[in-house]
This record gives C-alpha cells, sequence and structure tokens, in this order.
C-alpha cells in the first residue's frame, strides 16, 4: 500500500503531457557500424582480411573511401587466391575503388571472354603509403588500354604485358595515359603481323620513364618454326626509344631478334648512357653495327652452348666506348671472348657464374684481363673451381697494370666458431696478390662457411667481409680518406648482399 509521500514522489517523476498543437520527437535509431567515428571504425576494419575488406568496401561508400585511403588496413596483409570477374573494363571500376591506388599493373592477353583480376600484393610493412599490385588477364590490346585509364593514378608506375601477338600499336598508344609510368615491359609472343608505325608527339613523352624492357619469344604455337618479327615492330619499338632518348636509363633486351636495337644508342639524338641487358641464347652469331656511346652492357647467357661468336660480336660492336661489363651465368665461352675483343677503355668487370660446375681455366682469365689494360674493378661471384684466390694468384702482375680493386664471393668448410684467418686457405692467397700489384691494391673476400657442403639443405654456420688493402707508401698521417676503401665498402653492397666488412687487414 503506497503512502502518501510514495505518491507524490511518483507523481513529481511522471513525464508531462505533451502540449496541446507539439508533435513528440522519435526515439534515436539504434548504434551501427556507420554511426562509428573514422578512427574506431578504421580500427574494427584493420581487423579484416584482404577479402573482407573488398567486401566492406563494395557495401557502402564511406567503407570504400577508407579502405581505399587508409594505408593500416592492408600493410603487411597476405594477399587472398581469390579471382575477380567481370564483363568489361567498366565493371572493374567497382573494385578498383575499393583497393589502394594501383602502383603495378601486369596484363596478360587470355583468349577469353571475361576479364580476370587477382590482387597479387600490397605495400610492404616499412612503406608509409599504401599501393597495390594487379594482376590481370585480358582478352586485347584495347582492353590493356581501358585498364590503363580506369587505374590511372599518380601511384601507376610500373606496367607490365605479356602475350602479345598483334597491336602492339594500340598499346603504345595507349602509353600517354600513363603520365607517371616510370617502368615498362613487353613481352611479345610468335609477333609476325605487320606492327603501325607511331610518332611520338611532345605532350605523349612520358616525363617519368626509367626502365624499359623487350623480348620476343618468335616462335609459332606449335614450335614447329621459328623466325624473327616483322621489321616494322622493330621500327615501332625504335620510335618508343628515340622518343623517350632523354628519360630512359636502363633497357633490357631479352631475346637476340631484338639486338638490331643497340644502334640506336650511336643515332643523332639517341639514347644516352644507360645500362643494357642481353640476353644471350644459342643462335648464330646477329651482325651489329658499331656502337660508339654504350658504356654500360649487362650480359645474361642462357645456356651452356651459347655461341663464342655470338658474344664475340655483341662485344666488338660497342668496345669503343664500354666502360662497365657485367656477364652473368658466365661460361667458358664469355671468358675466351674476352680475350678476342680488346676492350682498351673497359673499367669494371663483373663475372657471375651462378655455382655452376664450370673449371674457370687460369689460363683463359689470364688472356682476358691481358687484354683489359684499364681494367679498375674486378667482381668475381660465386666461383668455385678454382677459388677465387687460386685463379688470381696464376695472373702475373704486368697482366693487371691498373687494377685496384677486387670483389669475390668465396665459402669453406668449418666449424661454427672459425676464424677465417687460420681455416681459410685463400687467406694468404689474398695476402700475396695485394702484395705484389703495382697499384695499391684493396681485395674483398665475402666468405661463407659451413658445417658440410650441402648448403641448400643446412644454414650457413658463419659469414665474415674481410678486406685486405695496401695503402701507398707516400700518404701520410693527415691524406685525406682512402678512396679505394670507399669504394670497396660499396662493392659489398652493390649486389644487394646485405653486408658489410666486418674485418680490415693491412698489408705491408
Amino acid at each position: 500500500m503506497l503512502t502518501r509521500a510514495r505518491k507524490r514522489a511518483q507523481t513529481s517523476l511522471a513525464p508531462l503531457p505533451p502540449k496541446k498543437g507539439t508533435v513528440e520527437e522519435p526515439p534515436p535509431p539504434p548504434p551501427t557500424l556507420l554511426s562509428l567515428p573514422d578512427v574506431p571504425l578504421v580500427e574494427v576494419l584493420s581487423h579484416l582480411s584482404v577479402e573482407d575488406l573488398v567486401r566492406a568496401g563494395q557495401a557502402s561508400p564511406r567503407l570504400g573511401a577508407l579502405t581505399r585511403a587508409h594505408a593500416s588496413l592492408w600493410r603487411g596483409k597476405e594477399t587472398c587466391d581469390r579471382r575477380y570477374y567481370f564483363e568489361d573494363a567498366a565493371a572493374l571500376s567497382v573494385l578498383l575503388q575499393v583497393v589502394p591506388p594501383v602502383c603495378t599493373l601486369r596484363f596478360t592477353v587470355h583468349r577469353s571472354p571475361m576479364i580476370v583480376v587477382q590482387l597479387a600484393s600490397f605495400t610492404r610493412k616499412a612503406e608509409l603509403k599504401a599501393f597495390t599490385t594487379l594482376e590481370v588477364e585480358g582478352y586485347d590490346a584495347a582492353c590493356c588500354v581501358r585498364l590503363i585509364q580506369r587505374v590511372n593514378n599518380p601511384r601507376l608506375e610500373v606496367l607490365e604485358v605479356s602475350g602479345f601477338d598483334r597491336d602492339l600499336e594500340v598499346l603504345l598508344r595507349g602509353l600517354r595515359f600513363a603520365r607517371c609510368l616510370r617502368g615498362l615491359r613487353v613481352d611479345l609472343e610468335s609477333y609476325f603481323l605487320r606492327c603501325g608505325l607511331l610518332s611520338w608527339s611532345q605532350m605523349d613523352v612520358l616525363p617519368r620513364l626509367r626502365y624499359v624492357s623487350f623480348a620476343s619469344t618468335g616462335e609459332y604455337f606449335d614450335g614447329s618454326c621459328q623466325r624473327g618479327p616483322d621489321h616494322t615492330l622493330l621500327q615501332a619499338l625504335q620510335s618508343l626509344l628515340l622518343a623517350h632518348n632523354r628519360t630512359i636509363r636502363f633497357l633490357q633486351l631479352k631475346s637476340s631478334h631484338l639486338l638490331p636495337l643497340l644502334p640506336l644508342l650511336d643515332c643523332p639524338g639517341g639514347l644516352e648512357r644507360l645500362r643494357v641487358l642481353v640476353t644471350v641464347p644459342v643462335i648464330p652469331a646477329v651482325a651489329l653495327q658499331p656502337m660508339r656511346g654504350l658504356k654500360d652492357l649487362r650480359i645474361e647467357i642462357t645456356y651452356d652452348g651459347t655461341h663464342q661468336a655470338q658474344i664475340v660480336s655483341l662485344l666488338e660492336s660497342c668496345k669503343g666506348s664500354l666502360e662497365r661489363l657485367d656477364i652473368r651465368n658466365c661460361r667458358a665461352q664469355a671468358v675466351r671472348a674476352l680475350a678476342d675483343v680488346r676492350l682498351a677503355g673497359l673499367k669494371h668487370l663483373g663475372l657471375g657464374f651462378g655455382f655452376t660446375a664450370l673449371r674457370l681455366e687460369p689460363d683463359a682469365l689470364q688472356a682476358a684481363l691481358a687484354r683489359l689494360p684499364a681494367l679498375h674493378s674486378l667482381h668475381i661471384m660465386e666461383q668455385r673451381t678454382p677459388p677465387p684466390p687460386e685463379a688470381l694468384a696464376c695472373i702475373p702482375a704486368q697482366a693487371i697494370p691498373a687494377l685496384s680493386l677486387v670483389f669475390f664471393t668465396d665459402s669453406f668448410r668449418a666449424d661454427q666458431d672459425a676464424e677465417p684467418r687460420s681455416h681459410y686457405e685463400g687467406f694468404a692467397q689474398c695476402q700475396a696478390l695485394v702484395r705484389r700489384s703495382p697499384m695499391p691494391l684493396h681485395v674483398v673476400a665475402k666468405l661463407t662457411w659451413y658445417r658440410n657442403w650441402f648448403e641448400n639443405t643446412v644454414g650457413h654456420s658463419g659469414r665474415r667481409c674481410i678486406l685486405f688493402f695496401k695503402h701507398s707508401t707516400s700518404a701520410g698521417l693527415d691524406a685525406a680518406p682512402c678512396k679505394l676503401c670507399t669504394e670497396a665498402e660499396a662493392a659489398v653492397n652493390y649486389y644487394r648482399l646485405n653486408a658489410k666488412i666486418d674485418d680490415r687487414v693491412e698489408v705491408h
């Protein structure tokens, strides 16, 4: 039974009746995910996988804006294997609006009515800005151009296309939509059709283009015949190179059919100082015109049976100006080719053997170095038989009159607590090489030792990078820092070995 005081309390707490002529406000809606502010909403989205992030971005314009703008949502996450199918390039915009800006576009010609898209990778953990690598399978060059227009943004820097057997001129004309492009790779497959000629205006030139790679298989699909591409294809590629002669700094030619592009380096207004990579397969030698502008050349040898005449022809064409030469997958034919060609101006030579079973003949190496009177630095990578110190021990001093820097990698068998000074047989040979050199030679040895010789199955036991050096006797205490010591430190990182000089041994 309520007392009189309780009745008065309940009456005072009861809501007042609405006044006449007023409308009662509806209750507020229940809170949802989209009612959260941006900061907690991004925290919720950060727990989603890549596939769920795509679905969330497509579900709401606001979520799509957040998934595209915030790098933290994608950074370091593994991509999914799911493939997205679209009828045309316009339908692809739904996906592009929710992922980070596309930095790399990889397009492959695939004879299918559908466009197949896969998110290949995202930004690394150390990156502050997010980007996307997009892999696309489309049906022709026009489809690729429409994709370039769709994904074009300030981040689109790399375009890789493969499988093209026609309509290359359509692709080249479409490059004007990618104004920020820095790298271009074009892999042609069985391209035997005529290619339309192009004229590049100043407005169409890509101001940031630095890296260009061309490849052509030159084979029919059934493999029954092999021939080179039509001459109009080379003219179309030449027009691209000449239009960007002030921007391109690295040219890669991965097919011998494209070697006739190299004389462009010597044309008036042609490509200036740049680096050229040429893949030399097993085919007869191709006659090349002399080139006086090429200074940096890298050769990759594909097979053991590469014709020595092919390498000689290539080196003969650019021996007048060549200053740096790198040979990867080096074989005996390449070493003998160096002996057949006198590269009087060559200053830097790199030989990468790739852990092959090839035995390097000291006589062949001596003959090659004797033909390089201006050689300043020599790099020998992954050579086992004989070890680099043993191979260099047979080289007389008069064969290396200007050699000032030697860098090599070597390995030996020892326990984890091994000391290279006592366990490495080449230690004394490196000292002897520095001692008998006519120049103040610096030798950098990057050593790795194992408990056994099965390096591919058992981790290494230790690593050490040692610098053997000899300074000029005329250098006093107040002399400037040695330039060769600085160059030796740079040589360690030239091949991205992620190493540094650990020990320094002065030879008297």
